[in-house]
């Protein structure tokens, strides 16, 4: 238990027009916040907190339950409150599933847990046949049948992730992915034996409040949020592909920096992680989004435009195209939308500019007097 010690929390003002227990939940958040109280440790206890601010034993209770609405405490019957552990899970972007990790014998989770340090485990493995939902269905092509494999993550002992994975029981069946353990790399490393060549992933991500389910697995305090992530892996032939035409004065730059990406490939070796991309890092890896718009910046303000966003130079070649008469319906194959509602967007406000211009060429019309040319 941390001591009282002077300047470990400090006094309540009496002047203040905030409720007495929000004062005592403040302090205790700085304290939490700037480490005075590490992670797991106990917080001083009732009798203690009471005694020092001169409070009911009520108004403490009221503060401790509201520093646990937040998620930053948990109490244990008869052990007392304890700051709640946040270990931290840092997603490494695109080199999470690199195919050199999974070639070392390495998973996702692995990889995340070696590059903060920490021990990573795995338990409450369950595999098992089942029925897909409509989604899972819809995602994987409509198998009738699924293999599902769910399993929770641990970093140093303490709950961070539940997980499940749904493969078509056709594809994984009487496969070292049907077994507990599926072996060094996962299941990716298992699919792309199986000649699964992994392309790209899709993933969608929101905010929301667990399950009780989730609570009694992730050990959660009341009021803490979870993060849900849905992840479709495709391989290479199932990759969506289309041709993009592009402007003439493109092409030879684009065939200049093959050159170069080539030659950069032989210097790299072994160490290429060759994943088809056109524009790499030194090693063949995707680009970091941050980085490409880093560089966009930068030749942006050299050639003395104004810098926007990138989707934003995207939606000015909607506009350049609907402006210069291109069917909204070209538009839309070349751009990649998947529905003609979202070129129409762009086509409705092109179109209203052109209207406001023609207007005013009729309002000078109009204004002409009588008689001149």
């Amino acid at each position: 238990m941390a001591a009282l010690t002077p300047g470990l929390l400090g006094s309540l003002d009496p002047t203040s027009d905030r409720a007495v227990f929000r004062q005592i939940a403040d302090q205790l958040r700085e304290a939490i916040d700037k480490g005075r109280f590490a992670e797991s440790s106990k917080l001083p206890s009732e009798s203690e907190l009471v005694e020092h601010f001169g409070v009911s034993r009520m108004t403490v209770r009221n503060a401790l339950s509201m520093l646990q609405s937040e998620g930053l405490v948990s109490s244990e019957h008869g052990k007392g409150v304890f700051v709640r552990p946040r270990p931290p899970v840092r997603r490494l972007a695109s080199d999470r599933f690199a195919r050199r990790h999974r070639e070392q014998g390495k998973s996702a989770f692995i990889v995340e847990a070696d590059a903060a340090g920490s021990r990573p485990e795995v338990d409450n493995l369950e595999v098992k046949e089942e029925r897909p939902t409509p989604d899972i269905s819809a995602r994987l092509g409509a198998p009738r049948r699924v293999l599902a494999r769910r399993r929770r993550y641990l970093l140093d002992g303490r709950p961070v992730e539940f997980a499940v994975s749904y493969l078509p029981l056709d594809l994984a069946r009487n496969t070292p992915i049907a077994q507990p353990n599926p072996g060094p790399g996962g299941i990716y490393a298992r699919l792309e034996e199986l000649g699964h060549k992994l392309d790209h992933f899709e993933e969608e991500i929101r905010a929301r409040m667990p399950s009780p389910l989730e609570v009694k697995t992730l050990r959660l305090s009341s009021g803490v949020p979870v993060i849900h992530l849905i992840r479709t892996a495709f391989d290479t032939k199932g990759r969506r592909r289309r041709a993009v035409p592009l402007p003439a004065m493109c092409i030879a730059p684009l065939r200049w920096h093959r050159m170069r990406q080539a030659a950069a490939k032989l210097r790299a070796g072994e160490s290429w992680d060759d994943g088809g991309y056109v524009f790499t890092t030194r090693n063949g890896r995707p680009v970091e989004p941050r980085n490409v718009y880093r560089s966009f910046t930068r030749v942006a303000g050299s050639a003395g435009i104004r810098v926007v966003r990138l989707h934003d130079a995207r939606h000015g070649c909607a506009t350049l195209l609907t402006a210069a008469g291109v069917a909204p319906r070209v538009v839309m194959e070349i751009l990649g939308h998947s529905q003609i509602s979202i070129t129409m967007d762009v086509y409705t406000h092109v179109v209203q500019d052109t209207q406001r211009e023609a207007i005013s060429h009729m309002d000078r019309l109009l204004k002409r007097r009588p008689g001149r040319q």
